[in-house]
């Protein structure tokens, strides 16, 4: 789903996309969880820009991951570069692996 808010744009998946530990991951400490990824986008001409954010969240701590993505409209859609924010390697104060490949993916109304 995208929101246009003049220029600024929000989109949000409208299908399950947090991640949760996996039930052999579970133990006596908690587990890092991401909630569901969303899009930052403003407008630079033609163009869209901005990030694909992602929060991530260990026992009381959280730490909010972002990854660029640029965008172009198309006739039949909106294709993105983008990559998916990486969880943090550590938490308080929030430390990050080195950044993500980007990756091309087409999005288009039905």
């Amino acid at each position: 789903m995208l929101l246009d808010h003049d220029g600024a744009i929000e989109g949000y998946p409208l299908f399950a996309d947090e991640i949760w530990p996996r039930p052999e991951d579970r133990g006596p400490r908690p587990e890092v969880r991401g909630a569901p990824r969303a899009l930052e986008l403003h407008r630079e001409g033609e163009r869209l820009a901005g990030f694909v954010v992602r929060r991530y969240d260990h026992g009381p701590d959280s730490c909010v991951a972002r990854a660029p993505v640029a965008a172009a409209c198309g006739d039949d859609g909106l294709e993105l570069g983008l990559a998916d924010p990486a969880a943090p390697t550590s938490f308080a104060p929030c430390k990050w692996p080195p950044a993500p490949l980007a990756h091309v993916e087409r999005w288009h109304r039905e």
